[in-house]
């Protein structure tokens, strides 16, 4: 992970004061909530280019 980023040792001098953190966590918060609202046949249905690649002989 990147420095400032949880679960990363953060010697960063600029954290006291960086609005990244947040930035970032509403974007992962809208990323994981546009997968929630998406199933695998979403994905799936009508793909052709999809269903051609995975068509097994």
């Amino acid at each position: 992970m990147a420095e400032g980023l949880p679960g990363a040792e953060n010697n960063c001098p600029l954290a006291g004061a960086c609005r990244l953190k947040c930035v970032l966590a509403e974007a992962l918060d809208a990323f994981y909530a546009r997968l929630d609202r998406a199933s695998i046949a979403d994905l799936m249905c009508g793909n052709d280019a999809l269903e051609g690649l995975l068509k097994v002989a």
